[in-house]
């Protein structure tokens, strides 16, 4: 049913190109002009308190960090020309480049980034909760070198104090008053390639070269992102030729339908690439029957991810082991291959553990003989609801009640950080391997105020995990901390903590016409830095 809505949908965008023929002509704009659909609109510019992904991209070109991240180099130099760790890791001093500016005209110092860490730290913004906890400060030794210290020696403390935290202007932030409630939205000054040159509520964000920065090769003069709440004009509008791409997710059935049909849709383009992140039905372990492996080992055996892929995802996605750390990444544990489908294994382990029909209905009761049924919370968006239907109706094959409660994101979050569910499908990724940690470590799943203190909701708890997961942050030795990662992938496998459903494949639409130099990457698909980085008008400017 999914799929023929989605064909319809797109039969009426053709339809509706009929009445707004391709090459319409557009408002007068810059030559390099690129122009982007995305789904969230930006309302927070400050880069310690923007979380929606529209948000994280212009921040992201207004304002620097130390250091950037290369997939295939690792640390590169940004905002920092160079870095020397020092005291095994404890201390790290950063040069910076001595022509970067503010976009103001004011040079960046080492006091600009001695203020921004100090911020951090005295403010406790919420999303860097995590790198706060190892950063014992940072203090100015020059006009362009800053030093950070660390609590601790970890493997990734670098990456995150590097790539993560922008870099404020001392001399703008120092004056106000409430940081974490500030929005930044009324000209905002950073030290990157873009400043915001027009902003409407709702409609667009424009950002403009600077042309002046320090290291970027952008050659784009404005990047402007169009906020679309429907998808359907989403697909119409980069149809026409009025957007370059979407940079969201689309469905399965609409890549498939632009691929099969490449004269209905000239010059579109579908960027596929694989994600670290894995789809997964997670359990709540504080909560009976729930807590008995038996019954999560069961389950395990009553899904069939080959399904899955092919009618939620219409074969844009891979199977997942179930150690939860998608196959495509070097810290994988290859050898904990997908578990099959076996229902009479399952039906064979709960008969054995007393989970059996008493009342002979065809649903299972828990071992006392009272009923038992499985609440499976899900987003409310029509894919979310589709898989959630085709994974109650595999489980119940099994003889399990299970049926599936769909929530905005907002509540579907909240329950689970109160730990009020069963069961939820949710997303893991481990790309970062200091994730592990946070997903599993017992310090993180621990309630405090009625919330769970960390991403661990579901309270999985295992002092040998946590012996690992506390020794694999502090080994700075690759290959032995890459034996510690597997081995902690093993260990949570055997849990039956988190079931993997499918690694869903990124999928993006692009148009090949105006640009050269769109570069497809794992997780990001076309929105990534070596995109813009090498993004030219097709004949040149």
């Amino acid at each position: 049913m999914r799929n023929s809505v989605w064909r319809s949908i797109l039969a009426a965008v053709c339809a509706l190109l009929v009445m707004a023929p391709l090459g319409a002509a557009r408002a007068a704009e810059p030559a390099g002009a690129l122009n982007l659909g995305v789904l969230d609109d930006v309302k927070n510019l400050n880069p310690y308190m923007g979380f929606g992904s529209s948000e994280g991209f212009v921040i992201g070109l207004v304002y620097d960090t130390l250091l950037a991240w290369d997939t295939e180099k690792g640390l590169v130099p940004n905002l920092a020309d160079s870095w020397e760790i020092k005291d095994n890791g404890l201390t790290v001093d950063f040069k910076l480049n001595p022509n970067a500016k503010w976009h103001d005209g004011k040079p960046v110092t080492a006091e600009d980034v001695e203020f921004s860490f100090n911020l951090i730290r005295a403010k406790r913004f919420p999303s860097f909760m995590a790198i706060i906890g190892n950063l014992a400060g940072a203090q100015v030794i020059d006009a362009h070198t800053v030093r950070v210290t660390f609590r601790a020696p970890s493997s990734n403390s670098m990456r995150f104090i590097g790539t993560a935290p922008s870099i404020l202007p001392k001399h703008i932030w120092s004056k106000i008053e409430d940081p974490v409630n500030y929005p930044n939205l009324d000209n905002p000054v950073g030290s990157g390639p873009c400043i915001v040159a027009d902003r409407r509520d709702g409609q667009f964000v424009t950002l403009k070269n600077t042309g002046t920065h320090y290291r970027s090769n952008l050659s784009l003069d404005t990047i402007t992102l169009r906020v679309l709440r429907d998808e359907t004009m989403g697909i119409l509008s980069i149809r026409r030729g009025d957007l370059d791409a979407l940079l969201w997710n689309i469905d399965g059935a609409v890549a498939e339908e632009v691929e099969a049909n490449a004269k209905a849709f000239p010059n579109l383009k579908v960027a596929s690439a694989p994600s670290s992140s894995v789809r997964t039905l997670q359990f709540n372990l504080r909560n009976a029957p729930w807590s008995d492996i038996t019954l999560r080992k069961a389950v395990s055996l009553a899904i069939d991810q080959k399904t899955l892929i092919r009618d939620v995802l219409l074969g844009y996605g891979r199977e997942q082991g179930p150690g939860l750390v998608a196959f495509t990444d070097i810290h994988a544990n290859k050898s904990l291959t997908p578990v099959p489908r076996d229902v009479n294994a399952a039906k064979a382990l709960l008969d054995a553990a007393g989970y059996v029909d008493v009342n002979r209905d065809g649903l299972r009761e828990d071992k006392s003989g009272k009923a038992m049924r499985l609440e499976v919370l899900t987003g409310n968006t029509p894919a979310s609801m589709n898989l959630a239907e085709l994974l109650v109706n595999q489980i119940k094959q099994i003889g399990i009640d299970a049926y599936f409660t769909p929530l905005t994101a907002e509540a579907l979050r909240n329950r689970q950080m109160a730990a009020d569910f069963a069961a939820a499908i949710t997303s893991v990724s481990f790309g970062v391997p200091d994730m592990m940690f946070y997903y599993g470590h017992t310090s993180r799943g621990v309630m405090t105020d009625g919330r769970v203190t960390g991403f661990n909701y579901g309270g999985y708890s295992d002092p040998e995990y946590d012996r690992m997961a506390e020794a694999m942050q502090m080994e700075l030795n690759d290959a032995a901390r890459n034996k510690i990662l597997r081995d902690m992938q093993a260990r949570l496998a055997s849990a039956y903590y988190h079931i993997p459903l499918f690694a869903a494949d990124v999928l993006q639409l692009y148009r090949d016409d105006k640009f050269t130099g769109w570069v497809v990457e794992p997780d990001s698909g076309v929105n990534n830095t070596a995109t813009l980085s090498r993004l030219t008008l097709k004949g040149g400017k």
